[in-house]
């Protein structure tokens, strides 16, 4: 299969975007979280009929989606979601994580809509955000893994093409607290961080106030405006395992910790001040979708816009190892 990673869709109307679009025939998976509109019992595909989708999100003016729209809005924004894709299973017994500053939110286990693939797989269509902003991510060229991460742990799967990517708005966050669920086999080294491969952020063109969490030669790494690599690990995660990766951030000082699987990775500082541009964000691509591209799987994806604290960070991870794990 190449690559798999753990890291984190607009159903009964079309959404169209670069040649994007999701019909009738689209179809709503993911496991048992807690609420019937995403029920899909042993994973496979529901009838969009019955996924409970509210219309859909709209293409803003730069392409993003409008994060003020209600599509799928109820799907996640209640705190049923922490519930996850491993609902009633051995992980009931952790402390839940924290959903106060969570702004962006994607869980394989609910709310990715689907539809026809090239390959054999499910094509993800729209990744639902379960937060309260609603910022769904519009899919090109992903494909949906029923059982990525092993039996009922499913995973978006981006291909490593030049136009294999997700696509959400910029949360624009100073402070923020990053985790991504996933595993890869990918390495691909970069001249410049704007060809690196990208987990989430994205370069825009020129000197812009960007940053992205990046994957060069393997090497986790953030950078922050045109500063080169920024913060790189010396250690590489193309061993094809799954990963919780944790980022935090103080956007007064620019200081980032970067954690792999509970311990300190990578840390430094970046330049400061709040990463407003572009005006939309990637999983697996920059604004120039042609640099960027990740083969990757991704499980759970959550942004905070504010540094959590140490123990609020680890209830967080040991959630996520749990869940989509051990």
């Amino acid at each position: 299969m190449g690559t798999r990673i753990v890291l984190l869709l607009l159903l009964g109307c079309s959404v169209d975007r670069a040649g994007l679009s999701v019909g009738e025939d689209g179809a709503v998976v993911g496991r048992d979280a807690g609420r019937d509109t995403f029920d899909a019992g042993d994973g496979g595909p529901i009838d969009g009929d019955d996924a409970g989708v509210d219309g859909g999100s709209m293409p803003g003016e730069d392409g993003g989606v409008d994060a003020g729209s209600d599509a799928g809005s109820d799907a996640g924004s209640d705190a049923g979601s922490d519930a996850g894709s491993d609902a009633g299973s051995s992980c009931d017994g952790l402390a839940a994580p924290t959903r106060e500053g969570l702004v962006i939110h994607y869980n394989a286990g609910v709310g990715v809509t689907t539809g026809p693939g090239t390959d054999g797989r499910p094509a993800v269509v729209t990744w639902l955000d379960q937060s309260v902003r609603s910022n769904h991510a519009l899919a090109r060229d992903v494909a949906y893994e029923a059982e990525g991460f092993g039996v009922g742990r499913p995973s978006v799967r981006t291909k490593g093409l030049d136009e294999s990517h997700l696509e959400l708005l910029n949360p624009r966050v100073d402070d923020f607290t990053i985790f991504v669920v996933m595993r890869t086999s990918y390495r691909r080294n970069a001249g410049n961080w704007f060809d690196s491969p990208c987990i989430l952020g994205g370069d825009g063109a020129g000197d812009l106030p960007d940053a992205a969490l990046v994957l060069s030669d393997a090497k986790l790494g953030f950078t922050r405006q045109e500063s080169g690599h920024g913060i790189r690990s010396s250690g590489r995660i193309d061993d094809g395992m799954p990963h919780v990766i944790t980022t935090s951030r103080d956007g007064g000082s620019g200081d980032v910790v970067i954690r792999l699987d509970g311990s300190t990775f990578a840390d430094g500082s970046s330049t400061t001040g709040r990463i407003e541009a572009p005006t939309n964000w990637w999983i697996g691509a920059h604004q120039d979708h042609a640099r960027g591209r990740i083969d990757a799987s991704f499980a759970e994806v959550r942004v905070y816009e504010r540094r959590l604290s140490d123990a609020e960070r680890d209830v967080v991870e040991n959630h996520l190892r749990c869940q989509w794990i051990d």
